[in-house]
């Protein structure tokens, strides 16, 4: 299968381009594990035994590619001779792999602890705020004032009512609860969500500036 000829009856430069490229970064990938070792510990040492693998495997792909440069140089079609050697190179860089994986999901064990850390603090802050300030934030006083205002060009307390009115109800549910604290984290909505309970009782600091400076 490997030595049919393809379909097209040429190399394309583009292809010899991107086989060399792709080359090129093995061999940069092996010249620094030799570098780094020197030559005779990367030849004498058991667990590079997949590195010199691959590096003869790079020697072979090397000539394949010099094959496929001629082939294109007189315009005909040679057989890759080591052609069906190319997924081997996966199983030589199988330990890195696993290396790269192992290192990814640890971080992602880390940022998940992180992201649950942060929920299971907003949520304990978004239940507080239910049973202190649910009455607090039902603003339907302020909505019906600043519905019964004339069209005329806004006020600076008619934008401040509005503004304030986005809250109504922060604290009707745990979810919408949430969802205002979590923005509050940002400091996007602060003071807007703070000046409701703030006009109530100034006592409302004490929880929003804990939420906010521990978070």
């Amino acid at each position: 299968v490997f030595g049919e000829r393809p379909s097209m009856n040429k190399d394309y430069p583009w292809v010899i381009f991107l086989n060399g490229a792709c080359l090129l970064v093995y061999v940069l990938d092996i010249a620094l594990t030799i570098t780094f070792m020197n030559w005779s510990v990367f030849w004498s040492l058991k667990e590079t035994v997949w590195n010199r693998g691959e590096f003869v495997l790079l020697t072979l792909f090397f000539i394949d590619f010099l094959i496929q440069i001629a082939g294109a140089i007189n315009g005909e079609y040679y057989v890759l001779p080591f052609r069906f050697l190319r997924a081997t190179m996966l199983f030589c860089k199988a330990k890195n792999i696993r290396h790269i994986f192992g290192v990814l999901a640890s971080i992602l064990v880390k940022l998940g602890k992180v992201f649950i850390g942060i929920t299971l603090f907003i949520l304990v802050f978004a239940a507080i705020g239910l049973h202190v300030f649910m009455d607090e934030y039902q603003c339907m006083e302020t909505s019906n004032t600043t519905n019964s205002t004339n069209l005329t060009a806004p006020t600076n307390s008619s934008i401040t009512n509005s503004t304030i009115d986005v809250y109504c109800g922060a604290y009707d549910n745990l979810l919408i609860a949430t969802l205002r604290l979590f923005v509050l984290l940002t400091t996007e909505n602060y003071p807007n969500l703070f000046i409701p309970a703030w006009e109530k009782t100034k006592l409302s600091w004490f929880f929003y500036g804990f939420f906010i400076y521990i978070g």
